[in-house]
């Protein structure tokens, strides 16, 4: 899907955001997708997000992982448990919506990664110690949150110092603060649409 498109999906899906959440929605989309394989025609990543859908439990059998946490899967390549708890905390929000409607559905990937964000944002970063505040950025915290598994008891361990985010999580949260990282652009696209208060 074209960045400018995306743009719209996020306007009209998530417009109470403030700029921050806005442009790190965007920000953790442009840098997902750049990791995904190439969309199909029309920009369209349906069969590949059925495929992985269908194949999630296989996943978590071979793996053996927890329930939720096989392949990810929309737009914001979002896990189940990072759905479904997103969806507890804001069940006005998500009625009816499961994690399998993320297929081929970018608004309500950008929305549920959004309300992710919020709750990673009100329940982790915000009880973050003066020690882990003092070692990264917002932006930087809830990008490597959001990439370990954007869910509340994992992202607050780390936030109240009691963890730490793992390397591949680490880098995820760099990549996206970094000068001209996936941050920087969205900034950069959503300047000045009045997307954002």
């Amino acid at each position: 899907m074209p960045i400018a498109v995306l743009t719209l999906h996020v306007f009209r899906v998530v417009h109470s955001y403030n700029r921050f959440q806005w442009i790190l929605a965007i920000s953790n989309a442009t840098h997902l997708a750049a990791d995904r394989p190439v969309r199909a025609v029309g920009g369209d990543g349906t069969m590949y997000d059925q495929a992985r859908k269908d194949t999630t439990g296989l996943r978590e059998w071979w793996e053996d992982r927890p329930d939720g946490i096989g392949n990810s899967i929309g737009l914001t390549n979002m896990k189940q448990i990072q759905f479904d708890q997103t969806a507890a905390k804001f069940p006005d929000q998500f009625e009816g919506e499961g994690w399998s409607d993320l297929v081929g559905n970018d608004d309500l990937a950008m929305k549920a990664t959004a309300y992710n964000l919020k709750l990673l944002t009100d329940d982790s970063a915000a009880l973050a110690t003066p020690d882990v505040k003092a070692s990264q950025p917002i932006n930087q915290f809830l990008s490597s949150s959001y990439n370990a598994l954007g869910i509340e008891d994992r992202s607050r361990s780390v936030a109240e110092g009691e963890s730490t985010f793992l390397g591949n999580e680490i880098e995820h949260g760099q990549s996206t603060v970094k000068p001209e990282g996936t941050f920087e652009l969205a900034d950069r696209i959503l300047r000045g649409t009045g997307a954002y208060r």
